[in-house]
């Protein structure tokens, strides 16, 4: 299927590995440039160079959400491959388990710096080239968390189910533009990093709660992803949809 998007221009967060190199790899495919973005090289570079020699094109920026210029990271991408016009805002904070009542400060407020603030940034700095384009895909990742809450994660519930609202209004005022804004909320994904770091008993859990008995690799994520960002998606906006497997559905069968 030809998703026509051949030519176009990617900017993907948290890019050096899980889900993000997945969603990087899987846009290259589609012939679409990729600039990727973390704060750990050595990741950035793995991706980039098997994407290179793969025949497609991928760029790397070292950028930390919370810290460095959103500014100079766009006229660095500009300089190198013109303007975005997918924007896929994927890192998002770790953040240790507690109740609210134990969570400090420093904690809270972090994870909004980096999980809600970044999307604001990310959006304000590339939003206005869509628009004078009058093409533009605008896709967050955001986390079953916020639709049926998850115990012990007061900050991160917060802010995904914030995203959601930022993804509604900004599909209201620029969908006319052509700029279309959507959410995909995954429950857990079997990366390498969780597969390593996730007890045993606890993906089970979790895999028995969902309707298919399965969690999903990063793949299936990503192809929801890749179709939000293409031609055919172009009368889908303000959407969030949950690619978790019928976790949201209280399975109790």
């Amino acid at each position: 299927m030809d998703f026509g998007i051949k030519n176009k221009k990617a900017l993907i967060t948290g890019a050096g590995r899980g889900l993000g190199k997945q969603i990087a790899i899987d846009l290259a495919n589609e012939d679409v440039t990729v600039c990727m973005i973390s704060r750990t090289e050595s990741e950035l570079k793995s991706v980039c160079e098997e994407i290179n020699n793969s025949g497609k094109k991928a760029i790397y920026r070292v950028f930390d959400l919370t810290k460095d210029n959103y500014v100079d990271l766009k006229k660095s991408i500009e300089d190198e491959i013109g303007t975005i016009d997918i924007l896929v805002n994927n890192a998002s904070k770790q953040t240790f388990p507690k109740k609210i009542s134990y969570m400090e400060e420093s904690d809270w407020f972090k994870t909004i710096e980096m999980d809600l603030n970044s999307q604001f940034y990310l959006i304000r700095t590339f939003i206005e080239d869509m628009k004078k384009n009058n093409w533009g895909r605008i896709i967050i990742i955001g986390s079953l968390s916020a639709m049926v809450g998850v115990a012990n994660y007061p900050a991160y519930c917060t802010v995904k189910a914030g995203l959601e609202g930022l993804v509604k209004n900004v599909a209201v005022d620029y969908s006319k533009y052509g700029i279309t804004t959507n959410m995909v909320s995954p429950g857990f994904i079997l990366t390498e990093r969780f597969e390593k770091n996730a007890p045993k008993e606890f993906i089970e859990k979790f895999t028995q709660a969902t309707s298919i008995k399965r969690l999903p690799k990063p793949d299936e994520i990503s192809s929801v992803v890749t179709f939000l960002a293409s031609q055919k998606a172009s009368y889908l906006t303000g959407i969030n949809i949950p690619v978790c497997g019928g976790l949201n559905l209280g399975n109790l069968w």
